[in-house]
């Protein structure tokens, strides 16, 4: 029998958590396992995916890989936010984007996993020298076609100088490394003196973590290691970074995985019922965010 250890802190006193399929893309008809660390409170899917496995995993119209046109709201504000809209008060801006004058004093940024590049069309139209670092082939395509600089693969193939950007990014997408310490070692290595590793990922230690099967954000197979406040600090303090971590309620993964729970595709249902659960939203985000499901991570070199 093969005992499990977890792959941040290592400890062998693993406990199964739930099993289930892939929600968003249900022609995978395939079964993952995902097990708990009660030392560092992470989730994660064992075994990990094998690279002739991605084809399967990360389908043609994954949705970080193609061009839609759309933009989500809070990228919007972001746009606004970093274009001098001067009616919009600093505390909200301090509120979303705890990370916001880091990015706007930023010259040169690199986003990790940047997919399609709206985060860096927006910080292109800034004055921004924008790269993005990014394995899929459709998706650079699409990142050429905007003007921006571009890293094939991933931070341990590519080649990237040390001391290079002020800043490094990365949204939703350390929950799909299988070596988050590596990454982390790698991305302290290419920022410069003072600069700032900036990403968001999923909360495994969450009160809609709770609902197993039901949570939007374990989104398997995709996501690998679902990170808890915990292990995130650990990780950044290993490599010397000064981390600060915020949790936040994520609005998306509220409704996602209500929608998840009670099986409703209709978009006319959908619609009313993200009416419905504005004001319990809003409740969360004002009393409750320690037990959002977003963890906002700023980490200054």
């Amino acid at each position: 029998m093969t005992i499990l250890e977890c792959p941040i802190c290592k400890t062998k006193n693993i406990s199964f958590y739930t099993h289930t399929k892939d929600y968003q893309y249900p022609k995978n008809s395939d079964e993952y396992a995902v097990y708990r660390c009660p030392d560092c409170q992470i989730l994660f899917q064992h075994p990990f995916p094998k690279p002739e496995d991605f084809d399967k995993i990360y389908p043609k119209d994954y949705y970080a890989h193609v061009e839609t046109g759309k933009i989500p709201f809070l990228l919007n504000l972001l746009d606004q936010f970093l274009n001098n809209q001067k009616w919009l008060f600093k505390p909200i801006k301090r509120s979303v984007f705890p990370y916001f004058n880091i990015i706007k004093n930023a010259e040169k940024v690199l986003d990790i996993g940047c997919g399609k590049g709206i985060f860096l069309d927006i910080l292109k139209k800034s004055g921004k020298e924008t790269h993005g670092l990014e394995p899929d082939t459709n998706a650079l395509k699409i990142l050429k076609n905007k003007g921006h600089h571009t890293f094939a693969g991933d931070i341990f193939t590519a080649t990237i100088e040390d001391n290079s950007f002020d800043l490094v990014t990365m949204f939703q997408v350390f929950e799909h490394i299988e070596e988050p310490a590596c990454l982390v070692h790698e991305v302290y290595r290419i920022l410069k003196p003072g600069g700032y590793f900036v990403f968001e990922t999923p909360n495994s230690a969450s009160q809609l973590a709770g609902n197993k099967n039901f949570w939007r954000s374990l989104e398997l197979p995709r996501h690998l290691i679902l990170h808890s406040p915990k292990s995130v600090e650990n990780l950044l303090l290993k490599e010397n970074f000064q981390p600060e971590i915020f949790v936040r309620v994520s609005p998306g993964d509220v409704k996602s995985s209500y929608f998840l729970k009670h099986n409703m595709t209709s978009p006319a249902k959908r619609k009313l019922i993200s009416l419905l659960l504005l004001p319990y939203i809003v409740f969360q985000y004002l009393f409750n965010a320690s037990a959002g499901s977003l963890l906002i991570v700023i980490a200054k070199k």
